[in-house]
């Protein structure tokens, strides 16, 4: 069959685009914001500093990181709309589209913040609590509320897109487990930290090594974590398609036996 070589090079050809686009793009937002961020206050205006920073939101890195997260949506879409017609496979073709949902969701999660508004929701809730009930002593988390309607559902998913990659991903299986625990140490983690140590005024956590004092940027950090684990699984997901297309070239050149 010829259309299988022609399905390989179209996907190679995107893949190769969307991997040298999200480089470039994350490498530029981490610049702009450690040049523009870290100078000296009163270099660049406020304006502009809000603009490029990756901690604060509705801004150009938030256009990216939410545009990227779309991309790996359309990859998991992709591979969803070739399992089911060349393999016809419901199981596999039900994960990747709820995999691509998903991916929908933290990208409009990105723009609207969503957690943070229902963690607002949570955290006034819990704060109005009677002492002494269960919600009276959960008000003492040490981090954003969020984290508690997140985390319990995102842990069994989590598991199962690991236990699916391990099953299904057997070129890329690696990459995509990573590329998960990356995004999560960024995006739990990382702002689990950034929570817990205050960040009201969006500074640079300051530490003492000795009697030396030195800024960590926990913010460009926490967001390159999850671009980079985002660009992984990206990548993951374009290899799991290749190799699907090259399995499916090769069942279709095989003659049905009589």
């Amino acid at each position: 069959m010829r259309t299988a070589p022609g399905f390989e090079a179209v996907v190679l050809r995107i893949q190769t685009l969307a991997r040298w686009v999200l480089l470039a793009g994350i490498a530029l937002m981490g610049l702009m914001h450690a040049i523009i961020t870290w100078a000296a206050p009163g270099t660049w205006s406020p304006a502009l500093a809000d603009m490029v920073n990756v901690d604060r939101e509705h801004n150009i890195p938030t256009w990216f990181s939410s545009a990227q997260i779309v991309v790996l949506a359309l990859v998991f879409f992709a591979i969803a709309f070739h399992e089911n017609v060349t393999q016809h496979r419901r199981f596999a073709t039900f994960f990747w589209c709820v995999c691509g949902c998903v991916a929908l969701y933290l990208s409009m999660d990105e723009t609207a913040e969503i957690h943070e508004a229902l963690g607002d929701v949570l955290g006034h809730r819990l704060k109005a609590a009677p002492p002494g009930t269960f919600l009276y002593d959960v008000d003492a988390f040490p981090s954003y509320y969020w984290a508690l309607i997140y985390v319990p559902i995102a842990v069994p998913f989590g598991v199962a897109f690991g236990w699916f990659a391990i099953r299904e991903m057997v070129g890329s299986r690696g990459l995509a487990i990573f590329g998960l625990v990356v995004f999560a140490f960024g995006a739990v983690v990382l702002d689990h930290l950034e929570g817990r140590y205050g960040n009201e005024e969006h500074q640079r956590l300051l530490f003492h090594l000795g009697d030396q004092a030195f800024r960590f940027d926990i913010f460009l950090v926490e967001e390159l974590c999850e671009m980079v684990g985002v660009f992984m699984l990206i990548e993951a997901g374009f290899r799991h398609l290749l190799l699907k297309g090259k399995q499916a070239a090769v069942a279709s050149s095989v003659p049905d036996s009589p």
